[in-house]
């Protein structure tokens, strides 16, 4: 059957038959219009499904799990910008922008000043890289592939947990990467400038929240100058160039007047905390070697601390191959993009890291993994298809219910870690809590903070340095104290007695309570005898 375009044409040449069809044909063409139209709602309701399913799953547990990291340091930081009194040319560190500073300072104005905002933030970036895949695996194979890398990363435990709970500039990294690579498919596909352009920009954004997603751009670039040589040079590759030097422009300023200071930190850390090693053969041969079990137990979207148990390990050979297969054959069917980005990274990386603890330093492989997700993705949908050639909507459902059976493991593992925080109970719950409550307290009594809170916690985190950060956020004053037994004698004792509230460290808590004066205020749903890491105190009560 002839497409209405190629009748229409035909019948043009015989004027008789033209006026006799005219009707008919106005007709087909406006209900291909509203098919479009439908079409397009359908999408756009599709991702918005999506991203609402992927922001509930995320929602459980936010405040929960994991622990309070140093991520506090960048409420800090964020508190500078939201002052307006300095401008900040990088965040945290100097390899790290300040646009995630500047995120949450617009979003306390917004809203006002709450710890909980760089979770809530993270989430919503986390969920809405989901639509995101869905659209890249789409754009890159099929609709199957992009609902199937949709699942694969919704259900990701590892993405969850790390990606989508803790506040740090580098877990929205894999948003703008996505998003870019994204734009390049689109660009490279449809010959578009603008979306090259877009791409610049995004690429750009995702070196702005940490510098290692340069590691990503070789591969973009390759695969520009291979499949759009032309595009690459036209005004349109111009301005992808400079969008991407607008959005690193702080890093440019920074280092001008800093002498290279990013260079020079990145290098320091690249050799203290990163455990990189010297520039050799070697070295990197190592270091790529001891990338390979943490990268697929991120593809397995596995949860575990630093040891992973002997399944997840296995579970982790299995998804490493299973991804390599996955690269390999969509680069033979003629789509490079997935195995370029991923390649790009995973094989640069060992150059500047050699430190995977799980699970919070293995979030820098994440930009690579999702890309890892749309190349398996759309090999089960190249398998559901040629086993279901004549089936497709049975095709569809078979990859998505394959996706759906490797995401198992990872939506169970998530949900024992849940299980355990919940038995345990959330220091960062607890603390939020505290802060919380002593900043609705109406009497403004003084407030002192035990500095014996200080103990690691997993991720780098500080119990005492979080405290605090909550406390500065909420603009509360405070006190720092060693509150230890001399301490209390001196706070409970008739002519020297505290009347104030205390955040103390568990085991001066439980001493506090003994005391004569001081009563226990319950936490997160929590009696006053469970302390969970921080114990809140109130001292100068009458009997």
């Amino acid at each position: 059957m002839q497409p209405p375009r190629a009748r229409l044409a035909e019948e043009l040449a015989i004027p008789g038959a033209a006026r006799r069809r005219a009707p008919a044909l106005a007709q087909e063409s406006q209900a291909a219009a509203r098919g479009a139209v439908r079409a397009r709602w359908a999408e756009a309701a599709l991702l918005a499904a999506l991203f609402a399913l992927a922001l509930l799953a995320r929602l459980s547990h936010l405040l929960a799990a994991p622990e309070f990291t140093d991520e506090v340091g960048e409420m800090d930081r964020a508190l500078l910008a939201y002052s307006g009194g300095q401008v900040l040319l990088v965040g945290t560190e100097p390899y790290i922008g300040p646009l995630w500073s500047y995120l949450l300072a617009l979003g306390w104005h917004l809203v006002g000043r709450d710890p909980a905002l760089p979770r809530v933030l993270v989430a919503l970036f986390g969920a809405a890289t989901v639509p995101l895949v869905y659209l890249l695996g789409r754009v890159l194979h099929s609709r199957a592939a992009g609902l199937a890398t949709a699942l694969l990363l919704a259900a990701s435990g590892f993405h969850v947990l790390v990606n989508s709970h803790v506040g740090w500039s580098g877990c929205t990294t894999a948003f703008f990467s996505t998003a870019g690579t994204l734009a390049l498919a689109l660009a490279i596909r449809h010959r578009s400038g603008p979306a090259l352009a877009l791409a610049g920009l995004c690429f750009g954004l995702a070196v702005q929240t940490h510098i290692i997603a340069t590691l990503l751009l070789p591969g973009p670039a390759v695969t520009l100058l291979w499949k759009a040589r032309r595009l690459a040079f036209s005004r349109w590759g111009t301005a992808a160039a400079a969008l991407f030097l607008l959005a690193t422009s702080t890093y440019l300023i920074y280092n001008v007047e800093t002498g290279l200071k990013t260079w020079r930190g990145a290098l320091r850390n690249r050799a203290g905390t990163n455990e990189a090693g010297d520039l050799s053969p070697a070295t990197y041969l190592r270091n790529l070697q001891n990338e390979m079990l943490p990268f697929g137990l991120v593809v397995e979207g596995a949860v575990p601390g630093d040891a992973p148990s002997p399944a997840e390990q296995v579970g982790a050979m299995f998804f490493t191959l299973l991804a390599i297969a996955a690269l390999l054959q969509q680069a033979r069917r003629g789509e490079p993009l997935p195995l370029v980005v991923a390649g790009s990274g995973l094989l640069l990386m060992p150059l500047v890291n050699n430190r995977y603890s799980m699970p919070a330093n293995t979030r820098y492989l994440t930009p690579m993994v999702i890309v890892v997700f749309v190349a398996i993705a759309a090999l089960l949908a190249d398998l559901a298809a040629r086993r279901l050639a004549r089936r497709p909507p049975l095709a569809l459902a078979g990859t998505v219910a394959a996706a759906a059976l490797l995401a198992l493991p990872s939506v169970l593992a998530l949900a024992r870690t849940y299980a355990e925080v919940d038995v345990r109970g959330s220091q960062a719950e607890v603390m939020r809590a505290a802060a919380a409550l002593l900043r609705a307290q109406p009497s403004g009594e003084p407030l002192v903070v035990d500095l014996r809170l200080s103990a690691e916690v997993a991720g780098g985190g500080d119990p005492y340095e979080a405290m605090t950060a909550l406390l500065d956020v909420f603009g509360l004053p405070y006190k720092r104290v060693k509150a230890d037994p001399v301490w209390l004698d001196k706070a409970t004792a008739p002519d020297t007695r505290y009347r104030g509230f205390g955040l103390l460290s568990c085991p001066n808590y439980l001493q506090a309570l003994r005391r004569p004066g001081v009563v226990g205020v319950p936490l997160a749903g929590r009696p006053a005898s469970a302390c969970v890491g921080v114990g809140l105190a109130h001292f100068g009560v009458a009997a």
